[in-house]
């Protein structure tokens, strides 16, 4: 599927700034075009995205401060996102620095 041009961009003619402007995510997918998808449209709404291929690297990212959200794949080749989120919860990661709940959306897609 390619890439949308107007996903998350400003109808044209007008000069709008991104919705979610300064907002940080990391997404944890260990499948390529997955990735390029999501950071495509979440650039384009104004995320800075990081991007982890595993579950080793995304719960080393994940233990940084500054996400406002984290995209979290189920089946991880080297683990699982239920393995990240016990993890970051043990680590007292679960809140961001406004002091809000900190949202994880999880989601595993397994093509046919």
């Amino acid at each position: 599927m390619e890439p949308q041009a107007n996903v998350g961009s400003p109808p044209a003619g007008q000069d709008a700034a991104p919705r979610f402007a300064g907002r940080r995510l990391l997404v944890v997918e260990d499948d390529p075009d997955a990735i390029r998808q999501l950071t495509f449209r979440l650039t384009r709404l104004g995320f800075s995205v990081d991007a982890a291929e595993n579950a080793v690297q995304g719960q080393s990212l994940a233990m940084r401060p500054d996400y406002d959200a984290i995209i979290l794949d189920l089946i991880l080749p080297d683990g699982n996102g239920e393995e990240i989120c016990a993890a970051l919860r043990a680590a007292g990661i679960d809140t961001p620095n406004s002091g809000e709940r900190f949202p994880w959306p999880i989601w595993s897609v397994k093509r046919a």
